[in-house]
């Protein structure tokens, strides 16, 4: 139930082994309630083991800006009392990172908490957002970069949110950004953000997918063909997998993870899928605590080979075809450092 400024929540504890979890933060669009986008993710987190928790948010109004930067800290404030207010009441133990996703105006909060709390967030999956944060000062214009005040982007957010966009950090979080093909009509959104991001949804989450990649942050853009502004079960299903590869890279770099590397047939892998530009920047480097469990590496590196996660306590497994970048001398055939020099993409398993 709702306490003072705290609102209620709803949460889902999947019935897999009692190990710290990955929990998701579920954020609803405007008019419905926690447990109506809890409800559609609850399947794909008791697959992965993940925890749910999907508080319900009064957004106030999302149209005026002025009245935005005067809600968006109360919400944001919330969202993280929750999270911790959970583990509190609940005993479920979490790990410190978490998964946020949001559809609509929660899509919106969803990504602003992936800027100023990328300490606290692993993924951003972000579905029909109306409106975006850029983690930039300025957008291009004809006439040259013009200032992008908080909230259509990141100019002043420390003084309104209380906590800056700082990209080498947020460079650690990765974005899926979600929208309807259809979702196309610039009568359904406010004019004040198109100078800076376009006219509609599919506009706006186009700009705001090119301006966290161009962040550095590990970005999917999904386009859902026939669709407007709805959260259709194939969307889901895309932002899963990619969030499910973001949160196994990341248990893996904290060294969470023993590294498993097998060799894998190209014709068994999805076409298709998951596209990704690269591996976080944070991938370069391996953590002095990782610890690997490595098969035999086949002589030719140079094609596609699967990456198997798997922990020392079943805390979570999961597959991430990855192409691996050609290299030469018995250095680059070391299984124990190559995963951590890994480029390419994913592909949907």
């Amino acid at each position: 139930p709702a306490n003072g400024e705290r609102p209620a929540f709803w949460c889902f504890v999947p019935s897999g082994p009692n190990v710290p979890r990955v929990a998701v933060i579920a954020l609803h669009g405007m008019g419905q309630k926690g447990d109506a986008i809890g409800g559609q993710l609850m399947p794909f987190a008791q697959a992965r083991n993940w925890v749910i928790i999907a508080p319900t948010l009064d957004y106030g109004e999302w149209r005026d800006p002025d009245q935005l930067v005067k809600s968006e800290p109360r919400i944001v404030r919330q969202v993280i009392d929750v999270v911790d207010h959970f583990k509190e009441v609940t005993g479920v133990p979490i790990q410190p990172r978490f998964i946020t996703f949001g559809f609509s105006r929660g899509a919106q909060t969803a990504t602003r908490l992936g800027m100023i709390y990328p300490d606290r967030v692993i993924g951003v999956g972000a579905a029909s957002a109306g409106t975006y944060t850029l983690p930039t000062r300025t957008v291009p214009s004809p006439s040259g970069p013009i200032p992008a005040p908080f909230p259509f982007g990141s100019d002043g957010i420390e003084q309104k949110l209380g906590r800056p966009v700082i990209i080498d950090a947020v460079k650690k979080v990765s974005y899926w950004i979600g929208v309807g093909e259809l979702d196309s009509k610039d009568a359904d959104v406010p004019r004040q953000w198109d100078t800076y991001q376009g006219k509609n949804r599919l506009e706006r989450a186009e700009r705001f997918a090119r301006a966290v990649q161009d962040a550095g942050c590990v970005t999917r853009l999904f386009k859902t063909t026939g669709v407007g502004h709805e959260l259709p079960p194939r969307a889901i299903d895309d932002a899963v997998r990619f969030l499910s590869a973001t949160v196994d890279a990341d248990l893996a770099r904290t060294g969470a993870h023993a590294v498993r590397v097998l060799p894998v047939d190209p014709s068994q892998v999805t076409s298709g899928g998951l596209a990704m530009p690269g591996l976080p920047p944070m991938l370069s480097t391996p953590p002095p605590s990782r610890t690997s469990s490595v098969a035999p590496w086949p002589r030719d590196i140079s094609g596609d080979t699967m990456i198997t996660l798997s922990s020392f306590m079943p805390l979570q497994s999961g597959r991430m075809p990855v192409r691996v970048a050609p290299t030469t001398g018995d250095k680059a055939r070391d299984p124990s450092n190559l995963f951590w020099r890994l480029v390419g993409r994913y592909i949907a398993q």
